[in-house]
């Protein structure tokens, strides 16, 4: 999917900074209304969500323990309440 994702940036990048005028920019568009509607481009995209909606809990956890982490080492120093969960504020 990188390949995918570097050639779509690509293009943006190019019909943002293109000066080749309308007909380039209508043409450069097909292409990506065509790559769009691709069932080959559109079952990678819904494997890509389908990947992220799986794994967003364990991310969204492995986040919440770094902040807390983090958190509890600036609060080491005095800067938090004790007792406070400092990533959420929530007594412990």
């Amino acid at each position: 999917m990188s390949k995918l994702l570097l050639i779509g940036v690509g293009a943006t990048a190019y019909v943002l900074g293109a000066r080749a005028g309308r007909e380039r920019y209508e043409q450069i568009a097909r292409s990506a209304r065509r790559l769009r509607s691709d069932p080959r481009v559109q079952d990678t995209a819904s494997k890509a969500a389908d990947f992220a909606r799986e794994k967003a809990p364990e991310v969204k956890d492995q986040v919440v323990e770094t902040a807390r982490d983090a958190a509890h080492k600036v609060g080491s120093n005095g800067s938090h309440t004790a007792g406070t969960d400092p990533v959420t504020g929530v007594r412990r």
